[in-house]
């Protein structure tokens, strides 16, 4: 007999853990007299076919594993050369990119990964029509010998050898895929310096993550019962059962032929929707009255464990519906949080940047001298990918105004130490001394010992509170929140009103 090979002693090692962590996790109970799953009809193992049978057919599924690709890709980060924006690097990427419509391409293998255990994007390269060949480094001459990507999910791309030399960095992991590149055509040998490969939730192994489905699997069935049974038990509600009777001195049908047209009418009956019937001698009677079956809250319910299982808040798994804004908006802003961690702790260290290494090893990019960044720089000197939900200008403005209100506090000069004109644009979120702008120095004083505009204390208690700096800085914020000024103007205003009230110690 044949030695099983390592992929089956994996498969294998997987069906024990599984069954192990079934019953520790009580699927099984009373020593495994009572099995729930069974009970319950949930499958005790899932295949891929499942996965994909699911995410092709289920609603919700689906958008389980669509939604985390399509934010996380939807407004993608920039990728330049750490010393110079305008490097040989930057300019061949962006012309890669461009030509070949990376990002869209990293969507669809991100989707296609989170179907099963894995997914692969196969990079098309120029001179070398033999896939199972391995492509060598510095090859190739440019971005233009990168000539197609193709995306492919676990189902079209099987992993065929193994690296088994213990000495080797790569020790483990797959060698040479066979890739489904037409339903008509065997599968393609292909090696895998000519393969991405792309795996999301890995815990014991380099290979294979977790199917976004996994968790909820049994959810998903539990929502088809629900709904599904649901639609079922409204549709026979609405239509209650008749019976038919045979009115007293009536005989029934006789032969064959007539029992079947007998039954031919009761079924148009049942289907027809201008619902008549004619039955000479019999007299029909209704069973049941007709109802209408509710599975909101049983929905409510599991569509709650499928978010938790998932990471998805609920709403964002739905949709709101209008009353419903401003929480959604609280659910989009965490989920917006979710997908930036996405971004940084997967999307780029375990998709983008692979697959510009590989570029850059094959030499379809140019190698940067010092490395290469990804993303912009944001306030705080980090770099980042563009946020997924930006901030509303009522959301800024308050910020502003909470900013504004605490200068105000700090520009006090009987503190010990006031806040300078530098500092209090900083906290306004803008440069303490701005480009072709001179830095306002501090008016001298007065031949009666005030600096000049500034009203004296008697002078400052008979002005009216609505005519004070806060109050009118707090004037800025509205006609900033109505669209009369921009953050510049509100900036620069209330740094200027704000200094005032430094000055004067109001």
């Amino acid at each position: 007999m044949a030695e099983p090979t390592e992929q089956q002693l994996m498969a294998l090692a997987a069906s024990f853990s599984r069954l192990m962590m079934a019953q520790a996790l009580g699927q099984t109970a009373y020593e495994g007299q009572r099995d729930y799953y069974e009970t319950l009809g949930y499958p005790p193992t899932i295949k891929f076919e499942n996965y994909l049978q699911r995410y092709e057919r289920q609603d919700i599924a689906g958008r389980i594993v669509d939604l985390p690709a399509q934010d996380t890709w939807r407004k993608p980060p920039t990728v330049t050369d750490s010393d110079d924006e305008n490097a040989p690097f930057s300019q061949a990427w962006n012309a890669l990119q461009e030509r070949l419509r990376v990002w869209a391409y990293m969507s669809r293998v991100d989707k296609l990964s989170g179907i099963g255990h894995y997914g692969a994007l196969l990079l098309g390269i120029r001179g070398s029509d033999k896939l199972a060949t391995p492509a060598k480094e510095g090859s190739l001459k440019g971005e233009r010998d990168i000539l197609y990507l193709r995306p492919f999910g676990e189902g079209s791309a099987e992993i065929k050898t193994w690296e088994e030399d213990t000495s080797n960095e790569r020790y483990g992991l797959p060698v040479m895929y066979a890739l489904k590149l037409r339903p008509d055509h065997a599968d393609q040998k292909v090696h895998w310096t000519r393969v991405i490969h792309v795996a999301e939730g890995k815990l014991d192994s380099e290979t294979f993550g977790t199917p976004r489905l996994q968790r909820v699997y049994n959810r998903l069935d539990d929502l088809i019962k629900v709904v599904g049974g649901s639609a079922e038990a409204t549709w026979l509600g609405m239509r209650p059962g008749t019976i038919f009777s045979a009115k007293e001195g009536y005989k029934g049908p006789e032969s064959s032929d007539e029992l079947e047209d007998l039954r031919e009418t009761v079924r148009k009956y049942a289907h027809d929707i201008l619902r008549t019937m004619f039955i000479e001698g019999y007299e029909p009677t209704q069973v049941g009255p007709a109802e209408v079956v509710n599975p909101g809250a049983l929905f409510e319910v599991i569509v709650g464990c499928i978010a938790a299982a998932s990471g998805i808040p609920q709403r964002v798994l739905l949709g709101s519906a209008q009353g419903q804004m401003a929480a959604a908006e609280w659910d989009y802003k965490q989920w917006a949080g979710e997908i930036a961690y996405r971004q940084s702790s997967y999307a780029e260290p375990e998709m983008l940047r692979p697959f510009v290494d590989r570029l850059i090893w094959l030499g379809a990019l140019p190698t940067p001298v010092d490395g290469y960044d990804v993303g912009n720089v944001d306030e705080d000197g980090q770099r980042r990918w563009p946020m997924l939900v930006e901030m509303t200008a009522a959301e800024m403005a308050t910020i502003q105004q909470q900013r504004a209100s605490a200068i105000a506090q700090l520009s006090n000069p009987a503190l010990a130490y006031p806040i300078s004109d530098g500092e209090r644009r900083e906290v306004l979120g803008f440069s303490p001394e701005p480009e072709g702008e001179e830095v306002e120095q501090p008016p001298e004083e007065s031949e009666e010992g005030k600096p000049p505009g500034v009203e004296s204390p008697e002078e400052g208690a008979e002005k009216s509170e609505e005519g004070t700096p806060a109050a009118v800085v707090a004037q800025a914020v509205e006609n900033y929140r109505a669209g009369a000024i921009d953050a510049d103007q509100l900036a620069t205003f209330a740094v200027e009103e704000l200094a005032e009230v430094g000055r004067s110690g109001t």
